[in-house]
């Protein structure tokens, strides 16, 4: 057997060590680029997370406002509804106009834009009326309405065209100005 010296020894062991000496040096290496890396997912997810609360927050502020929107929407519109519904309770409607199969409907038409002509004329007195005269506004619709129903009713009853402007003079009494307005109605 041969002697072993020291010198050759240490050789021996640095040449096998060697590659191991790399592979840890590569290890080591590989661990800090990992180790780099790592650190900077964790600064990206930090900062993601923070986002990520203030959408949350913004998202849960514009829910809010939207709900608020909502309900102030369905308020108004509520609100629109029984306004319609008060303005349609003293609507007049027209029906039933006859119409011959052989006639036009532009005359028709013509008519019928005549009659709501007179119907503003008589809108028209009736506002310059109330005016004139210190009513309150509840009392000026009930007092317009009574005359204006009873004017229809009666031209419909008597079949009566009235042509010349109906004399209207404002009175508290309702049946005293029906008198003044119909005369031959209360005969």
């Amino acid at each position: 057997m041969s002697v072993i010296t020291a010198e050759v020894l240490n050789t021996i062991f640095d040449q096998k060590l060697e590659p191991l000496n790399k592979k840890i040096d590569e290890a080591i290496s590989s661990m800090s680029f990992i180790n780099e890396k790592y650190e900077q997912i964790l600064v990206k997810l930090s900062k993601f997370e923070e986002e990520k609360k203030s959408l949350v927050n913004e998202n849960k502020a514009l829910n809010n406002e939207l709900q608020r929107a909502t309900n102030k929407l369905q308020e108004i519109m509520k609100s629109q509804d029984d306004m319609e519904q008060y303005i349609r309770r003293e609507c007049l409607e027209i029906r039933g106009i006859p119409c011959l199969n052989d006639q036009e409907n532009t005359n028709t038409t013509l008519n019928d834009s005549t009659a709501v002509a007179k119907m503003a004329q008589f809108d028209s007195e009736m506002k310059a009326i109330f005016d004139k005269n210190d009513t309150s506004q509840h009392e000026k619709a009930k007092l317009y309405s009574q005359i204006l129903e009873n004017y229809l009713h009666f031209k419909r009853k008597r079949n009566v065209e009235v042509t010349k402007p109906v004399p209207i003079a404002f009175a508290g009494d309702v049946e005293k100005m029906q008198r003044q307005v119909f005369p031959v109605h209360w005969r």
